[in-house]
């Protein structure tokens, strides 16, 4: 940044705001860009990013929360097996609302010796880029597979990227 603005040369200063200066800088290969220079003392940057991690915050626990009302509080159980950020929902406080069910199935139920089994055989349903692999491998549902879509999930929110699809 230093090279590309003349070591923030005050000649080619191109603006000035509460974060700090504004720089015309120009890389190796002749694009031009603006570069901001930070302002010492100056917060405005810091708490952008305060407030944009309280929001992914609040996000990520009300999904947390939605997953586990599901296996915990809601009777029966539930599978949801899509997990994905287009099937999240958030209302006017940026609360997190799990929908689009369609493709959920219940949670086994207990045996006759009141054991819980395992898991659920079935045909393979999710979106591409968010399926659990072992669910992918082995069509044994469980909980974990809801698990792995909201990790994905997690890591769209925090680095913007969608994920992988094949």
């Amino acid at each position: 940044m230093a090279m590309a603005t003349e070591k923030f040369n005050s000649s080619i200063e191109i603006g000035q705001g509460g974060y700090g200066k504004v720089y015309k800088g120009i890389l190796a290969d002749g694009t031009v860009i603006a570069i901001k220079h930070a302002q010492e003392g100056s917060l405005q940057g810091e708490k952008e990013f305060l407030t944009e991690i309280e929001l992914l915050s609040r996000i990520v626990l009300g999904l947390a929360k939605g997953i586990l009302y599901l296996y915990r509080k809601a009777n029966p159980p539930t599978f949801h097996r899509d997990i994905k950020a287009s099937n999240i929902l958030l209302d006017s406080k940026y609360t997190a609302k799990v929908a689009n069910f369609g493709l959920s199935r219940l949670a086994p139920i207990l045996d006759i010796d009141g054991t819980e089994p395992a898991h659920i055989s079935t045909l393979v349903k999710g979106t591409p880029g968010y399926l659990d692999p072992e669910y992918f491998l082995t069509h044994k549902l469980t909980n974990k597979s809801d698990v792995y879509n909201l990790g994905v999930v997690f890591l769209e929110l925090l680095t913007g990227m969608r994920p992988y699809t094949w």
